[in-house]
């Protein structure tokens, strides 16, 4: 993984540290729809991100050579995804 891409993931990392530290009860229901609004099309885009992502890894069978059955069996074991929800990835 190239400096940009940890540089990246380790932005994201600290802007969803800092979100998780807002209280957002203080917020005025305008402030918070417009947090609302703006989190939902950003999660929108690290879905859309990550989507890319699982198919070039999906497509490698890097899954299978780390010892999964498939990739939604590597999520479950990787990032601790419910069957579900590693099938959905």
């Amino acid at each position: 993984m190239g400096n940009s891409m940890v540089d990246a993931l380790a932005a994201l990392s600290a802007a969803i540290d800092v979100l998780s530290a807002v209280d957002f009860a203080d917020l005025s229901p305008e402030q918070a729809g417009d947090v609302a609004a703006a989190l939902v099309r950003q999660g929108r885009r690290v879905a859309a991100a990550q989507a890319k992502a699982l198919a070039v890894f999906d497509a490698s069978g890097a899954a299978r050579a780390a010892g999964a059955t498939s990739t939604a069996a590597w999520l479950r074991g990787t990032a601790n995804l419910s069957p579900g929800d590693a099938t959905a990835a």
